[in-house]
């Protein structure tokens, strides 16, 4: 056998190789896709609004592609369009997070609101936010940290 027929046997194993892992890709994506289609009740908390009655010191936002407004509202009130949002309050700390899905669509155009009372003031807020738009209304707090996408 010469060195370019050698080179040829090699080349052609290099592409087998190559299309053997571009079809079990493809089907393990498949898969992925459709346990995900068909157990739409995961751990994934869907929230519209909620009102959080104890008290908060402390906000931690973690957005990545939708939009984040904060406002002025009668009570501590977080609403969203968005159904992979989770709004957890424990221990003085409210955190709003944007939970990623596998093969989740785009979140563009979704919006995130956190009503925010008049006189509320934290101890803290760190906001992190990726592609989305941000609309930050009057917020009191004694540390400010952003990380803005």
């Amino acid at each position: 056998m010469s060195k370019g027929q050698k080179f040829l046997k090699f080349l052609a194993i290099c592409l087998a190789f190559f299309i053997i892992f571009a079809v079990l890709s493809g089907i393990f994506s498949c898969v992925s896709f459709f346990s995900y289609v068909f157990n739409s009740n995961s751990i994934y908390e869907v929230s519209n609004g909620k009102t959080i009655t104890s008290p908060v010191y402390k906000l931690d936002v973690y957005v990545g592609e939708a939009d984040l407004q904060i406002k002025e509202g009668e009570s501590l009130f977080v609403e969203t369009d968005c159904d992979n949002v989770e709004i957890v309050a424990n221990k003085g700390v409210l955190t709003v997070s944007e939970v990623r899905r596998p093969l989740s669509v785009s979140l563009e155009g979704k919006q995130v609101v956190i009503h925010i009372p008049k006189d509320t003031r934290f101890e803290s807020v760190n906001i992190e936010t990726g592609a989305g738009k941000i609309d930050i209304g009057d917020i009191k707090t004694d540390e400010l940290t952003l990380e803005l996408g």
